[in-house]
């Protein structure tokens, strides 16, 4: 098997994760992968997998003086003038050119099967190889908020064209499986649940973040500043927890979380309320949040090795990969009571590490965080027995699923 891996929006964040652990998995079980970066990311890509025969990059862009290469560029600079004017004609023109680069390369490397890991927002490529897709959520449902910019009705479009032609679709969990088959449920036989995985057996603590030494027990939260991610109730915990007098700090990665203590307005409406919340209770939750942003991925694995504790309030996940992040360095996690991340726990058998709480319950999310900060209420597991409950699922599984369901398709 030779699949195709198109990654026209590759950003960093959870899907760049997502795609490093596959395609390295992949690697290792079929003949080649090759990889399709705008040509700005493939040397990020290299320098996070180890080399291979079996592994080979390719850009979006023709890169030699051929005829295709000109030709690309006349009709790209097309497209970034309709934009202007007609988004539908760019996305269309920029869909054109994305696939005669793609049928270019499928003949070049002897292509097989094509397997998109972000299918969000995206047309059916109409390739002439069988194409598969990654579901990561149906988030334009639950929270319509986080896509201001965006026809909802033509994100249900796309999503229908993939169920309609794809060759099989993997759901990262059951919960997004459920969403589907409510969606559409005369293609549900076509989605295959796969849920995604995490391992991470590095055995020592990093000491040299300086910027994460901290005297005081801190809470973890890596989560950008979205409607769902739900900062606002953790806000009002931490300052119910200020005026009881204890002290700890929490400490928020991600994308935007430098909104939610900024002085300017927010255009997302939660993240505005949460802003605000900050804002009118500054003089309190100063001492207390410290928001460090996006931050290399060394530092985030640094914090889930030193935190007391990780909390996810987050109201809708897909899959929600900090969690089995956390799970992976053996640290303790408070949560949201939401269906996709009682998969995971019930997936890693780590019912023992976690605390769940309603999403909602101020009070409650309260409770469980005083626990930790005078009790330590859950202990952390050793790096030992957090790689061996992992084990129960890692991406090298995650990846023998989609290879058997592609050679059916």
């Amino acid at each position: 098997m030779k699949i195709l891996i198109p990654d026209p929006v590759s950003f960093s964040g959870g899907i760049e994760t997502l795609n490093l652990a596959l395609i390295g998995s992949l690697e290792k079980i079929t003949e080649r992968v090759v990889c399709v970066l705008p040509a700005h990311r493939i040397d990020y890509f290299k320098s996070q997998l180890p080399p291979s025969d079996r592994l080979v990059y390719e850009p979006f862009t023709f890169q030699d003086k051929s005829s295709h290469r000109y030709t690309q560029a006349i009709i790209r600079k097309i497209a970034n003038s309709s934009k202007r004017l007609d988004d539908r004609l760019s996305n269309a023109l920029s869909s054109f050119l994305d696939k005669q680069r793609l049928e270019f390369l499928i003949k070049k490397h002897g292509i097989t099967h094509c397997l998109y890991t972000w299918i969000s927002d995206q047309s059916f490529p109409q390739l002439s190889v069988g194409t598969a897709g990654v579901i990561l959520d149906l988030n334009w449902h639950a929270f319509p908020e986080n896509f201001p910019s965006q026809s909802l009705d033509q994100l249900d479009e796309k999503l229908m064209q993939w169920l309609q032609q794809a060759s099989v679709l993997f759901a990262i969990s059951k919960n997004v499986y459920d969403e589907v088959a409510d969606f559409a449920p005369q293609f549900s036989s076509k989605v295959k649940v796969v849920p995604l995985a995490h391992e991470n057996f590095v055995q020592s603590v990093q000491h040299e973040h300086g910027s994460l030494s901290s005297l005081l027990p801190f809470f973890l939260y890596p989560a950008s500043a979205l409607n769902h991610k739900n900062h606002y109730t953790l806000f009002k915990a931490v300052l119910n927890l200020a005026q009881k007098g204890l002290k700890f700090e929490l400490v928020l990665t991600g994308g935007r979380t430098q909104e939610l203590i900024d002085v300017l307005p927010s255009s997302s409406p939660e993240v505005e309320r949460c802003r605000q919340f900050y804002a009118q209770n500054k003089d309190i939750l100063s001492s207390y949040v410290r928001v460090l942003g996006r931050v290399d991925r060394a530092v985030v694995d640094s914090s889930y090795q030193t935190c007391r504790c990780v909390v996810i309030p987050t109201r809708y996940e897909g899959f929600g990969l900090p969690l089995v992040e956390a799970l992976s360095w053996g640290a303790p996690v408070i949560c949201s009571d939401i269906p996709s991340l009682r998969e995971q726990v019930d997936l890693y058998h780590c019912h023992d590490c976690v605390q769940f709480f309603p999403a909602e319950d101020v009070e409650a999310l309260t409770f469980y965080m005083a626990r930790f900060i005078t009790e330590n209420s859950i202990a952390r597991l050793s790096l030992q027995e957090a790689r061996r409950r992992m084990q129960r699922w890692t991406w090298g599984d995650v990846a023998e699923k989609y290879v058997a369901e592609l050679s059916r398709s």
